[in-house]
């Protein structure tokens, strides 16, 4: 079951009108005032000394001001943005869909930048004070292409910005004295735009501040709530027309006349574009997330390609199964060198699976060893036999892979070779002494830890032993000599029994038991431990693949030495866990199981490295047995491609179980508009939210501007609720296919509407509140298998 519900957020929205910083961006001299007094020591009479302290008048006065006051420089960005201020654009880049009432915005992650630089004619201590930036919206036609091909952007240094060689073109009034040298010979990104263009779209002075506000959104995850803060700025044009539409952050500074209505007397208007994108608008395409996760309700499956198209005969019957379990028919040469086909399926498939061979065979020694026949058809099923070939290929393209399982091989060899040499003691033992559980083992455990029986030897000293010992020999009464009349024959030597070959020996149920839980140990004391990342996934250690470490949560030691396979999982390429496009069409979602037995055969590929003898092909038995994953059987997934991954980047996915949230272990991009999800346990519900960080501004499908309450009303009436059957009627300051919105004059008419206002401190609509009725309703997509 599927459904979409309106108004469900998944945490709390905070509007604020901006974020002023302490100083604005500029040169500061601290002014340095010191005063020095003095104390005299006097003496009297002659020969005694008399100490006399006091103050007087300051006999020095030291400052530094004017010229050499030091000073301190506040520098924000100016002529370009670095790409890790931007959080997100919406219109996303590129995107195709009906934005005829959507106002185009950018978030940045920077949330005090619009105000870091002051407007001519702006004073630093104006709370209310306009941002020195704005987005601008521009068809193809009112920009001069430029110099970047298939772009209307040109880069030049801010020297040749500042001093054009053009005399159609008018450019920002910034002094250059005010530019620092090494800012001069830096580039920026302009464009040019058509006079009576720029003057119809540049915001009015006391417009600005309303096209700019602050968001701060507590999000309540499923690893709990998280707090953060974002500037968006928000557009004043409607991209009406179906056409391209190019929207750019905009410098204002030097342009100040233009923005308090005085155009320029040049042809063209050159601005400073901090960050640009491009999209088009088509009437007929969805774009709102509510409309795309529409789309996602009739696409919700298994991973699987659909099985239309084949006959209803019994081959077709069992193609049809085949393709219903994920596997996809791939082209395959035979070892004789014909060509047919064969089934092949990834580690995500949507069924259950069962061992596809006796666990007696496993490890697999090969490639061969893990291929299935399937008899009807007279085809290979090379799933696992491809997993193990890809093992192998991590284990030799892997340094930080390859090195633990050598290491580890070497270790068993060490060790059993330690245990040939205990063996005459544990066969040694008394049938009393054998049948003591435990004995074996602390004899060979004691061969590998010589520590161990040093300590013991120290604790026997240290309880008498010396004198036990004396005490006996005392008492020993002494041995008589007697003389020989001829030669004694001794009795025959024991022949000395041979040691087991290495490898047998390893095969031995004790020692194999003493090697294994020493290997364990040393793996545990040298694998790194998984680090989380801020995205909320199981972070790979340092140095990938990192795939030996500790669980995911954060627990005392021991570590455990069982690789991770999440991370293990994350070295293959797209191709291999998803080998069909088809496995996941257009706006779709598709749930998924993670496949042990693939993941045991891709681990069996990675041991195989290395083994050349008998002793390492028991060596790499053991080393597989204290290694292998023992996370795969419970690991789930989906994979979803749609447009909401880049329109909204940020959106919000949580998985259940019983109502009870799922670890998310992994969430990574693995193709164009896909993202893949891995959780810790088998969901029963999905949710995917609008993220309220970046909820859409613009007007309802009629053209009105909806009214939302700013304060809480008397009867549970929550700040934001949409006031029914009331609308505000917009006005244009320029119509035309992208009409330019009357900022000033729909603040007032929704000043007028908005019920409750006067109970603010200051009873006039602010910009955080103009923003809150130009937001767009939230969308949750609840999934429930």
């Amino acid at each position: 079951m599927v459904t979409i519900e309106e108004h469900e957020l998944a945490g709390d929205i905070h509007f604020f009108d901006n974020y002023i910083p302490s100083l604005p961006d500029g040169t500061y001299k601290v002014d340095v005032q010191q005063q020095v007094t003095s104390t005299h020591k006097l003496t009297h009479p002659p020969g005694r000394a008399v100490w006399s302290s006091y103050t007087d008048s300051p006999k020095q006065t030291f400052a530094l001001s004017g010229a050499d006051a030091p000073s301190f420089v506040i520098r924000g960005p100016r002529f370009a943005l670095d790409s890790s201020m931007v959080h997100a654009v919406h219109p996303s880049t590129g995107a195709n869909g009906d934005f005829r009432n959507l106002l185009p915005h950018l978030t940045l992650n920077r949330e005090i930048l619009p105000w870091e630089r002051l407007l001519r004619d702006t004073r630093a201590s104006d709370p209310a004070r306009p941002p020195w930036v704005a987005l601008l919206v521009f068809p193809e036609g009112e920009l001069r292409p430029g110099a970047e091909v298939g772009d209307m952007v040109t880069s030049r240094t801010v020297t040749q910005l500042l001093t054009p060689a053009e005399r159609d073109v008018a450019v920002p009034g910034i002094d250059r004295a005010s530019v620092p040298d090494e800012l001069l010979a830096s580039t920026c990104r302009t464009i040019d735009v058509r006079k009576d263009a720029f003057m119809a779209a540049v915001p009015r002075r006391a417009e600005l501040r309303f096209l700019a506000h602050v968001r701060r959104v507590e999000t309540n995850l499923p690893d709990g709530p998280e707090t953060e803060e974002f500037a968006v700025v928000v557009a004043n044009r409607f991209p009406r027309e179906n056409a391209r539409y190019h929207a750019h952050l905009v410098s204002l500074e030097g342009l100040e006349d233009c923005v308090d209505g005085k155009a320029p007397s040049a042809d063209y208007v050159r601005l400073i574009s901090l960050w640009g994108w491009q999209f088009s608008t088509h009437a007929t395409t969805p774009h709102t997330f509510g409309e795309l996760v529409g789309g996602l309700k009739t696409s919700v499956a298994g991973l699987c390609l659909p099985g239309t198209g084949l006959p209803d005969t019994s081959p077709g019957a069992r193609a049809k199964t085949r393709l219903a379990s994920g596997y996809v028919p791939l082209g395959s040469v035979t070892g004789t060198g014909e060509r047919t086909f064969a089934w092949y399926r990834g580690p995500f498939t949507p069924v259950t699976v069962a061992d596809p061979q006796p666990a007696k065979e496993r490890p697999y020694r090969s490639a061969d060893e893990a291929l299935v026949y399937i008899q009807p058809e007279g085809i290979f099923d090379v799933s696992y036999a491809a997993a193990w070939t890809y093992g192998r290929f991590l284990a030799l393209a892997h340094a930080d892979l390859s090195a633990p399982v050598l290491r580890a091989q070497a270790s068993v060899t060490r060790q059993t070779a330690r245990m040939r040499m205990a063996l005459p003691q544990v066969e040694a033992l008394t049938e009393q002494e054998a049948a003591q559980e435990g004995t074996a083992e602390r004899l060979l455990r004691e061969q590998l830890h010589p520590q161990r029986a040093r300590g013991r030897f120290e604790a026997l000293v240290a309880g008498g032993l010396g004198e036990r010992l004396g005490t006996a020999l005392a008492a020993s009464p002494p041995q008589e000599e007697r003389a020989v009349a001829g030669p004694v024959e001794s009795p025959p030597a024991a022949v000395p029994q041979p040691a087991p070959p290495p490898a047998e020996l390893l095969s031995r149920s004790d020692v194999r038991s003493v090697v294994k839980e020493a290997l364990r140990e040393e793996l545990a004391r040298h694998s790194p431990r998984p680090r989380r990342g801020t995205t909320g996934q199981r972070a790979v250690p340092a140095g990938a693949p990192g795939i030996l470490g500790a669980s995911e949560q954060s627990q005392p030691e021991p570590t455990t030495a069982s690789w991770d396979s999440v991370a293990l999982l994350s070295l293959l390429s797209a191709d291999v866990l998803l080998p069909h496009a088809g496995l996941v069409p257009p706006e779709s979602l598709r749930f998924f199981s993670v496949d042990p037995h693939w993941v045991d055969a891709l681990v069996d590929g990675v041991v195989s490295i290395g083994v050349t003898t008998s002793l390492d092909e028991e060596a790499r038995s053991l080393v597989r047995e204290v290694i292998a994953p023992k996370d795969t059987g419970r690991i789930t997934g989906l994979v979803l491609r749609s447009g909401l991954i880049d329109e909204w980047p940020g959106f919000l996915l949580a998985a259940y179980q019983n109502n009870r949230p799922l670890p998310l272990l992994r969430r990574d991009p693995i193709g164009p508009g896909m993202l893949l999800f891995l959780f810790d346990g088998m969901p029963d519900n999905v949710d995917i939210w609008e993220p309220v960080h970046e909820l859409s501004l613009g007007l309802r499908s009629d053209g009105t501007c909806a009214v939302r309450r700013v304060v809480e009303g008397p009867q549970n009436q929550f700040a934001g609720e949409l006031l029914a059957d009331t609308t505000v009627e917009v006005a244009y300051r320029s119509p035309g296919a992208a009409p330019v919105l009357d900022v000033t004059e729909l603040v007032s008419k929704l000043g007028e509407k908005v019920p409750d206002l006067r109970k603010l401190q200051d009873p006039v609509l602010s910009p955080a509140s103009f923003s809150l009725q130009l937001m767009t309703s939230a969308y949750r997509l609840s999934i429930v298998r």
